[in-house]
């Protein structure tokens, strides 16, 4: 459809009925699949898409539809798994800074073996070994305790013998072996794995969208409308590591304003939209004449 010699201001409806274009979308003579006709639930699409038929055919446009707004867009459910997507990304880094944060408080002294004691596990187990020691840090003298069994480096220690404790600055009398501090650092693999769970999950439902949604407020800023017809509507489920999302493609063409043919698909996540529009049925198409292949269907983003 050729757009040439039409004011600037002319709106879609007015294009349609000056016949410069195809058939107005909404005026079908076809049973649309409303149950009933005129509930709530489910408006005519004549009232559904009225501000359709209002918009202008050239940019610029005053408002934004309502699917477009990043206010309503980000209302949608998926987008309420957000924030646990945010936490778990920098869950890993929650982590270091307070490994880091514990190993700023943390010093180091040699501390003497005072008492000895090996003993059988009464469970049955390896024999272990009770220490009791001593150190001193800024002129006081601090005691611990702790329990060695197996091929623990403590186990042969007895009385006299020497070795490296770690302690809070704080808190002195709060002191372990040295080694076991390497021993508990957290498992940064297992961390390090929940960002990438998480993409996987979940970026397969919010990038398609907000990709969608981009492309969708682009053109309708700064594209020209025409009228498009659907060829069929393809189903597309999103699989994701624990369960399979619907949603659809909605296949349709369209001219440019050269008369090229041009063809387009556009995502729907309304599945009552999609049985509203059989094979052939009129489309609005938001596209950019210098690419053309850039187009979009308003009709999902109408509420």
């Amino acid at each position: 459809m050729s757009l040439d010699g039409l004011a600037g201001g002319q709106t879609f409806g007015e294009l349609l009925i000056a016949g410069h274009g195809k058939p107005c979308p909404y005026q079908r003579s076809h049973t649309m699949n409303t149950t009933p006709e005129n509930s709530p639930e489910n408006p005519p699409l004549d009232s559904l898409f009225e501000e359709l038929r209002a918009l202008p055919l050239h940019p610029p446009r005053r408002e934004m539809l309502a699917g477009l707004r990043w206010k309503n867009f980000f209302q949608t459910p998926v987008w309420f798994l957000f924030p646990f997507l945010i936490l778990f990304c920098f869950f890993p880094f929650l982590i270091a800074q307070s490994t880091q944060n514990n190993r700023a408080r943390e010093q180091r002294a040699t501390a003497r073996v005072i008492q000895a004691e090996s003993f059988d596990n009464p469970q049955g187990g390896q024999p272990q070994t009770f220490l009791r020691y001593r150190f001193r840090h800024n002129g006081r003298d601090y005691t611990g305790a702790t329990l060695a069994w197996g091929s623990s480096p403590l186990t042969p220690l007895r009385a006299g013998n020497s070795f490296e404790v770690a302690f809070d600055k704080a808190q002195p009398q709060r002191s372990v072996p040295a080694f076991q501090i390497a021993q508990n650092e957290p498992p940064w693999v297992v961390f390090l794995m929940f960002p990438l769970f998480v993409a996987v999950f979940f970026l397969p439902l919010l990038v398609p969208q907000l990709r969608t949604v981009w492309l969708a407020r682009r053109l309708f800023a700064r594209g020209v409308l025409t009228t498009g017809h659907l060829k069929f509507v393809k189903s597309m489920p999103v699989q994701t590591p624990l369960m399979p999302l619907g949603s659809s493609q909605l296949i349709y063409e369209f001219d440019d304003e050269n008369g090229r043919r041009q063809r387009g698909a556009t995502r729907c996540d309304s599945s009552w939209l999609t049985m509203q529009l059989p094979p052939q049925s009129p489309l609005v198409v938001a596209y950019n004449p210098q690419k053309p292949r850039e187009n979009i269907v308003l009709e999902p983003f109408v509420a």
